[in-house]
């Protein structure tokens, strides 16, 4: 553990270093390395290769920080941009493609969109936006936010709120501590699949509510005088797990199921707003 603390603070130290120091330092343990293999592999006296052995035990983690610096200092945010694009543009739209097409066995399970497409592309921001179509002429628009060292799965809903429930409208952040507090608000309670669900999984998921106030929620047209709900689950993480693929695949099919959750909960909840025209409220 001490080794691997070392060795980081003399890769920060060396990132520091001007580009003809770092340059002299790469040169410097180039030639130091082959010197020591060379006197390892050809020296006849025990005492010199010993001490060439513990040569190379210097140097090369001294290299391996000295190459890794190299790497960050080349190493631009188009490279990070490239990262975080691949995957919204391309690993989360394979994975929701999947789900709206793939056929399956139990109606329990099945995907209630039957289309996605990238609605919004990252173009190198942290965000992109996808629209999903069902079966009944209804789409909903959804974003993934990955900066890196957080994910974040969001969506906005209309919801026709009761006099009683406007009430209610305030914003609750639900996560392990809160969880008992969001099964007692009488909006909330009616999503606690995707509530308990993501909490259990480490999000933090937020219900926020807002007049509609004629801003309609693309794809969901309905009549005046509902309320936007925007739902967010959030989570931060200790690594960078762009760089894993296991992760990558375990936060894309997490979203996956989560917005099948959010929609399912929504169109059972009692709330959704008539259709526009329809003379309802």
């Amino acid at each position: 553990m001490e080794s691997e603390t070392s060795t980081g603070g003399i890769k920060d130290a060396i990132v520091t270093l001007p580009s003809w120091g770092l340059a002299m330092l790469g040169g410097l343990c180039a030639v130091s390395l082959g010197l020591a293999f060379g006197l390892l592999a050809l020296a006849q006296d025990e005492e010199l290769k010993g001490k060439s052995m513990q040569l190379l035990l210097v140097l090369v983690p001294l290299s391996s920080a000295v190459i890794a610096a190299v790497a960050i200092r080349r190493t631009s945010t188009k490279e990070i941009d490239a990262l975080v694009g691949a995957f919204l543009d391309r690993t989360m739209l394979e994975r929701f493609r999947l789900w709206t097409e793939r056929p399956v066995a139990s109606p329990d399970m099945a995907y209630p969109f039957t289309a996605v497409r990238c609605h919004q592309p990252s173009e190198g921001s942290s965000y992109a936006f996808y629209m999903f179509s069902d079966a009944q002429g209804d789409q909903l628009l959804a974003g993934i936010k990955s900066n890196v060292f957080n994910f974040e799965v969001f969506a906005t809903l209309p919801v026709a709120l009761p006099a009683p429930l406007e009430a209610a409208a305030f914003p609750v952040i639900a996560n392990a501590g809160t969880l008992d507090a969001a099964r007692n608000h009488p909006i909330v309670s009616r999503f606690m699949g995707i509530t308990q669900g993501s909490v259990s999984e480490g999000y933090e998921v937020k219900f926020a509510f807002s007049p509609a106030e004629g801003r309609p929620v693309p794809g969901l047209v309905h009549a005046p005088g509902t309320h936007h709900m925007h739902v967010s689950l959030r989570q931060k993480v200790r690594e960078n797990f762009l760089a894993s693929p296991f992760l990558k695949r375990y936060f894309a099919e997490d979203a996956a199921i989560a917005i099948r959750v959010l929609f399912l909960e929504w169109r059972a909840s009692g709330l959704v707003p008539p259709p526009a025209g329809s003379g309802g409220a």
